[in-house]
């Protein structure tokens, strides 16, 4: 399954969204209703809903995630020549996609995320057509464990 969801992608991650919140006695981590990252999650949500698999996908799964965020109004033109470049600034990309694989996991995308085996992440910045988040994710069998 490939798929591009077309939206700016978030800068926020799923623990910079994440706050202590207390019901009761019950102290527990949570996101509040009017925090960016439930906004986020909302958002994830309803885009990933209409590429809903029927049924949730059984085995290792390999997932690739691919943000390409639009350029910096401070990047030079030489750097945007080629159309993308590998973006080194924050979000951290091993930050970025617990919030993703929390909406896709309660999508039932898959049973759980534990079964991703591969995982990739690569954050770009890119021209404003290219500017979304690109996501593959594919069941893999041990006849493809390559080290």
């Amino acid at each position: 399954m490939k798929l591009k969801l077309d939206i700016v992608p978030p800068k926020s991650t799923g623990q910079a969204a994440a706050t202590i919140l207390k019901r009761g006695d019950r102290y527990f981590v949570g996101k509040k209703s009017n925090s960016e990252g439930k906004r986020i999650q909302d958002m994830l949500w309803a885009l990933l809903m209409e590429h809903k698999p029927a049924a949730p996908l059984e085995g290792a799964l390999a997932f690739t995630i691919t943000y390409i965020y639009p350029w910096r109004k401070s990047e030079p033109k030489k750097n945007r020549v080629h159309g993308v470049k590998w973006m080194d600034k924050k979000p951290d990309a091993d930050n970025i996609p617990k919030i993703l694989q929390d909406v896709m996991t309660r999508l039932q995308y898959w049973g759980d995320d534990s079964q991703i085996a591969v995982l990739g992440v690569r954050k770009l910045w890119g021209d404003d057509a290219m500017v979304g988040i690109y996501l593959e994710l594919k069941q893999i069998t041990e006849t493809e464990i390559q080290l």
